[in-house]
């Protein structure tokens, strides 16, 4: 008999039940694993966005090249982005991710192929061993022991621009008179490897 833990009276119930699974779940192959993703939809449900990124961060930090975690983390910062929009910590924290994700990516590449960020770079797949799956696909794992699945879809999207506008967004609605210099100098590095120097320049004005 499988348990469908969407049917449970509250969401409060099924965390300690998706918690119990993660514990389980060690001994499964990587592959047949997804509590934790669980667990995490179920806090960001529930409003619990610090608690929910501490889960995700957390199999990142274990499980450094598995996309499907990295992926997760990303869509939760867009999904809290889109309910908060005037929340500066939160586009913050998404511009970061989309930066930090290019940079290791980056780095982990051969340098004239990479040398400049573009469209063609940010992929989250050519140093996350991610490389069998096309954009438009969905990733799927069942949850053994109930009919859930879970599902993240790998979009495409110009994540350079991504990254600017969430950083530029989080320095407009921070409400601080000095501008955050980890922002301004992501935002510098990002218009110098695109190329687009007067717009680099304009951002180290401004530190």
């Amino acid at each position: 008999m499988t348990l469908s833990y969407e049917k449970l009276d509250s969401l409060e119930k099924a965390i300690p039940l998706y918690q119990t699974i993660i514990k389980l779940e060690r001994y499964e192959p990587e592959s047949q694993r997804s509590g934790t993703i669980r667990l995490a939809r179920s806090l960001a449900k529930l409003e619990e966005y610090e608690k929910c990124e501490g889960v995700l961060k957390a199999e990142i930090k274990e499980k450094p090249t598995e996309l499907i975690y990295k992926q997760e983390l990303f869509g939760f910062y867009k999904n809290v982005v889109e309910r908060k929009p005037r929340n500066y910590k939160w586009r913050k924290k998404l511009g970061f991710h989309i930066y930090d994700r290019l940079k290791a990516d980056i780095k982990s590449s051969p340098e004239i192929k990479y040398k400049n960020f573009t469209n063609d770079i940010f992929r989250f797949t050519s140093s996350e061993s991610f490389t069998a799956y096309n954009y438009g696909d969905e990733i799927s794992r069942h949850i053994e022991g109930t009919n859930q699945d879970v599902s993240i879809f790998i979009g495409y999207t110009d994540y350079r621009e991504m990254a600017l506008k969430h950083l530029e967004a989080s320095l407009k609605f921070s409400g601080e008179l000095v501008a955050d210099t980890l922002i301004l100098d992501a935002m510098a590095d990002i218009n110098t490897r695109t190329k687009n120097y007067d717009a680099a320049t304009q951002v180290y004005k401004e530190r």
